[in-house]
């Protein structure tokens, strides 16, 4: 439960920072910030390639020596992807995002200290000596928001996007720094120096984790398909506006997956391991009905804040109608996620690609015409329907999958 919480306030912290940078900047620049963020997301998860899933599964239980072994493969698998990767990155950046070639190379230093990061949480999920891992992260992101909201009260005029970049990658290369170390450090004092093990290989590494690759693109283009579309047909500026309601929403989805999602994980897999799928659906219904309730509680706060003040909402450009609805897609999305994770755990994988699939197609079209017709209402209403869209497919296919078995 510490753990949780560690990491809740951390995703806190940064969401936090990601906002004050948000509606600190200009709306084109705010635009330029939100396409960088959602290429940073895509970053990490091209360049982890769902590598966790498989390894979640294959260190519970291992020796020391075990471990040692497939993380450092694991480590040489990151590395390979990150030379193939951070090229294209640099030129989305220049040419679609339209910064400076500096201040793209600084938010690659973001990028890869930020997927680092990413992997050892999900590490310290399954070994727990590993969980300490986390802590400069949690500094970084803590330093980086009290950081900036320091500076944006103190500042006479409005930061501007390279003075954020600069800031972010130099915090992110001291904490990728002290994170390595870290690392190292556990590792060393684990060392059992007995045999080493025969690695796994590249090519095994990318065969084992290709079907979860293929999960986690249409999971992560389910969620992030609109930003896409967005920045694609939209203005800079319209999507300044757009990513702030949208992020400000998706700490929401963000404080879920952490708090209730990837604590129950590890509970849901040991129940489905011992052949009793019932009591990992009990685990999932139990938490479903929670998020359900903190969602309706939610949406009562937020109606009544939009009645009682609702000048706070236009004052800082916010639509209490954008925000319920994407509160209401988030939501969907979540109990999407426990249909997903119920197949994971039975080793379905091929169950829960069909469920994107089933989904992806009419998700598409929805967005591009809505936003193509009615700009960033259109992108928020079609963020819902791709939400229901999924849950329903994932639901068919749950079931279905059921009773088959």
């Amino acid at each position: 439960m510490m753990f949780a919480a560690i990491k809740l306030v951390d995703i806190a912290a940064r969401s936090l920072f990601l906002l004050l940078v948000l509606f600190s900047l200009g709306d084109r620049a705010a635009g330029q910030f939100g396409l960088t963020v959602t290429l940073i997301t895509w970053f990490t998860f091209l360049a982890g390639y769902e590598r966790y899933a498989d390894l979640q599964r294959s260190l519970l239980g291992r020796t020391a020596d075990e471990i040692r072994t497939l993380l450092r493969a694991a480590v040489r698998f990151f590395a390979l992807n990150h030379v193939f990767l951070l090229p294209i990155m640099t030129v989305l950046l220049v040419a679609w995002v339209e910064l400076s070639v500096t201040v793209a190379i600084l938010y690659l230093v973001v990028a890869v200290s930020e997927h680092l990061s990413q992997e050892l949480y999900r590490l310290g999920l399954v070994v727990e000596r590993y969980r300490v891992s986390v802590l400069p992260a949690l500094i970084k992101n803590l330093a980086l928001c009290f950081g900036f909201a320091l500076w944006v009260a103190l500042a006479n005029e409005a930061p501007t996007m390279e003075q954020v970049s600069w800031m972010w990658a130099a915090v992110s290369a001291i904490a990728l720094f002290a994170t390595t170390l870290v690392a190292k450090r556990i590792e060393r004092s684990t060392d059992p120096r007995g045999r080493e093990d025969q690695p796994l290989g590249l090519k095994q590494q990318y065969q084992s984790s290709l079907t979860h690759f293929k999960l986690g693109a249409f999971a992560l283009g389910s969620l992030q398909l609109d930003r896409f579309v967005v920045g694609a047909l939209l203005p800079l500026e319209q999507g300044g506006v757009y990513f702030r309601h949208v992020m400000l929403v998706s700490f929401f989805y963000s404080a879920v997956t952490i708090v209730s999602y990837n604590r129950i994980l590890p509970s849901v897999y040991a129940a489905a391991r011992g052949a009793v799928p019932a009591a990992a659906r009990s685990i999932v219904s139990t938490e479903r009905r929670r998020v359900l309730t903190l969602s309706a509680v939610a949406l009562v706060v937020l109606s009544g804040v939009t009645l009682l003040w609702g000048r706070v909402f236009s004052d800082a450009g916010l639509a209490p109608s954008f925000l319920a609805t994407l509160l209401v897609a988030f939501t969907l999305r979540i109990c999407a996620d426990y249909n997903a994770l119920l197949m994971n755990a039975a080793h379905r994988e091929a169950d829960v690609l069909r469920g994107f699939l089933l989904a992806a197609l009419p998700t598409l079209v929805v967005n591009l015409i809505l936003c193509f017709i009615f700009g960033i209402g259109g992108a928020v209403a079609s963020f819902a329907c791709g939400a229901a869209l999924y849950l329903v497919a994932t639901y068919f296919v749950l079931n279905h999958a059921s009773r088959q078995s």
